[in-house]
């Protein structure tokens, strides 16, 4: 697991991630989380100037993703058409 922001809790206690954490755990480039956040896939907590992600947000979405290489997977290289 990343490690959790000091200090940033949600309602539960729960520490958050920052993007670099979020893109550590999810195999991706923080530019790759930014883009899942502003496409609507990724939730991400706004504070202030910061964002923020909720771990469990974090687990269910990589769970949620198709098998690893596939056409919609944004932790692989292939692009559809790309040969």
């Amino acid at each position: 697991m990343p490690t959790q922001t000091a200090g940033v809790t949600d309602a539960h206690g729960q520490g958050l991630w920052d993007s670099r954490a979020t893109a550590a755990y999810l195999g991706v480039s923080a530019r790759t989380v930014w883009n899942l956040v502003d496409a609507g896939r990724l939730p991400a907590r706004r504070l202030g100037r910061l964002v923020k992600f909720v771990p469990a947000a974090v687990e269910a979405f990589r769970d949620a993703l198709p098998p690893v290489g596939g056409p919609d997977d944004p932790r692989s290289a292939h692009k559809a058409g790309a040969d």
